[in-house]
């Protein structure tokens, strides 16, 4: 993934998943996985659902989303499979969309995408494109567990990579 100058091996994320990153870079103990752990019960408390305009080759999906994930490969926060399905060589982005969850469905949620069985929710809602634009107001993205800015986003795959770089306002 591309954003401007910044590249991201494996997933960028937005939402209560970038809320949680945010919170456990910050946090000098416990090291290791259960960081992530003990950050989402700490954030979820504060769980937001963001209204999101995604365009997935040109096929428009909105959404009231809790957390986005874009991933080239299928692991997050120590070992979360957010995208099981990503491949970094398929030349496509997949894009897992959590929306419309609360936040005791979503911690009850929270132990299934350690397998990837999250996908069978129903309000876990999937994507994969070549051509990603994503839009919503008051969204910072992550990658790879560093800031990477806010939406308007346009994601595109470059030969095994997906480039990602600022959407026009």
């Amino acid at each position: 993934l591309k954003l401007g100058e910044h590249w991201v091996a494996s997933v960028a994320t937005a939402g209560f998943s970038g809320d949680v990153n945010e919170r456990a870079n910050a946090m000098r103990v416990p090291r290791g996985p259960s960081r992530y752990t003990i950050a989402t019960l700490v954030e979820l408390p504060r769980l937001q659902h963001r209204r999101v305009r995604l365009t997935v080759d040109a096929e428009v999906h909105e959404y009231e989303a809790a957390m986005l994930a874009f991933a080239n490969t299928r692991d997050f926060g120590g070992g979360m499979q957010i995208c099981p399905d990503a491949d970094p060589e398929d030349g496509l982005v997949d894009i897992t969309v959590v929306a419309g969850i609360g936040r005791f469905e979503l911690l009850r949620f929270f132990r299934l995408v350690f397998d990837g069985r999250h996908l069978a929710h129903p309000k876990v809602h999937t994507h994969r494109g070549s051509e990603v634009t994503i839009e919503c107001e008051s969204l910072a993205f992550w990658g790879d567990g560093e800031p990477l800015g806010p939406a308007p986003l346009r994601c595109r795959t470059v030969s095994g990579a997906i480039r990602l770089a600022r959407a026009a306002s």
